[in-house]
């Protein structure tokens, strides 16, 4: 899980600048994500396939959700508009709340391997 989130990370850090408001919350939240790795290694995630393979999907597929809402909103303002606290992705896990984002439909092709 950590080193495509830390790739995300970077991605901003090269796009945005290292000082960005989304760049830091992305570095929050890797830090965060490092130091409950072993936390997150007891989701038992509800969509179907490897669990491996599905909660670094499903984390990523969140903060997916959350950077397109917000990249859009700030193009519409000349001001800075803070971005998501990724990190209440952790704190959703931690309550037990349901964080797991709505998944698309498996193709077709890919239901044998599940």
């Amino acid at each position: 899980v950590t080193s495509s989130n830390g790739c995300m990370h970077w991605l901003w850090a090269v796009l945005l600048g290292p000082r960005h408001s989304l760049t830091l919350r992305y570095h929050a939240f890797h830090d965060q994500l490092v130091q409950r790795e072993k936390f997150l290694k007891t989701v038992d995630p509800s969509n179907p396939g490897p669990r491996y393979l599905v909660v670094p999907a499903l984390v990523g597929h969140w903060l997916q959700l959350r950077t397109n809402l917000w990249l859009p909103a700030q193009a519409k303002i000349p001001a800075p508009l803070t971005p998501v606290d990724f990190t209440k992705l952790l704190d959703q896990r931690t309550l037990q709340a349901c964080w797991e984002p709505s998944w698309f439909p498996l193709h077709p092709s890919l239901q044998s391997i599940v």
